[in-house]
């Protein structure tokens, strides 16, 4: 119940804020709720740097992540093959 209101918190938070530049979600044990949050991310008007490393996402709710937020997860690279590689 409190991550469901963390979460629902942080949402209202990205899509309102019109200064939020910088948010270190790092080793926050998120997994599967960053993908919940990928559309807020979307949407924020001001964010500029998001780091979401070490937070247990599954390969595939990384990829979920990526598309939902519009990045090709192909064109990442070569040297990026999972979460552990994103800042």
């Amino acid at each position: 119940e409190e991550r469901v209101q963390a979460i629902s918190k942080l949402k209202e938070l990205l899509q309102s804020s019109t200064s939020l530049q910088h948010l270190d979600l790092s080793n926050m044990q998120l997994r599967e709720a960053l993908v919940e949050l990928s559309e807020a991310i979307r949407q924020s008007r001001s964010l500029l740097a998001l780091h979401i490393g070490g937070n247990d996402l599954s390969q595939e709710g990384l990829e979920e992540f990526f598309v939902s937020m519009g990045i090709d997860f192909t064109q990442l690279g070569p040297g990026f093959s999972s979460l552990s590689d994103v800042g």
